[in-house]
């Protein structure tokens, strides 16, 4: 538990230190700059939605439904701890988060751990949001859920889906009630 803690804040410090680059935020021409905002741009949106009349897809659902070997390297047969550091370590976090959140379901032994990663973003992003739009951005295309045949999604598993949706839902829960202690215990 410790080894693993460390390995997290190893990771994280370097997130951190990015984080805090003295760029003017009116620089638009500087490249880091123009880098974090694709980047937040990328992590907030959702990738499915429903708008008015229109069924969304970012272009991230698009590769996940339109490309099977994309969609096979997302979704591993099994979620593990160093694929999900691997991910943070490369700054791909709302699938990184996709694989905490499995792992909050299927390693019940490290459920507080997932809890405080979760936690330790939430001091520099709205958790809560990120949480809903990577459960949104690959839920529907998870193979644990539904399949493609000839382009078109067979769900197969809406218990699952649900089962994952409701793990989203205490995470979320929990990230709220973390937020409110926090800002208590500043006052």
């Amino acid at each position: 538990m410790i080894r693993t803690g460390l390995i997290f804040i190893y990771l994280h410090i370097g997130l951190l230190s990015f984080a805090q680059t003295n760029t003017s935020k009116y620089d638009t021409s500087n490249a880091a700059v123009k880098f974090l905002k694709n980047w937040e741009k990328d992590f907030l949106d959702v990738g499915m939605s429903i708008e008015k009349d229109s069924f969304r897809l970012n272009d991230e659902a698009k590769k996940l439904i339109l490309d099977s070997q994309y969609r096979q390297s997302t979704y591993p047969a099994a979620y593990n701890w160093p694929r999900a550091l691997e991910l943070m370590k490369n700054m791909e976090l709302k699938k990184a988060f996709w694989h905490l959140i499995n792992l909050y379901r299927t390693d019940t032994a490290h459920k507080i751990l997932v809890l405080q990663t979760f936690a330790a973003y939430d001091s520099l992003v709205d958790m809560e949001k990120i949480l809903v739009n990577s459960f949104y951005t690959y839920a529907l295309t998870d193979p644990e859920v539904c399949d493609f045949k000839n382009g078109k999604p067979d769900i197969r598993h809406p218990d699952i889906l649900e089962k994952k949706f409701a793990d989203v839902k205490e995470i979320t829960a929990f990230i709220v009630d973390y937020r409110s202690r926090r800002q208590k215990a500043l006052r």
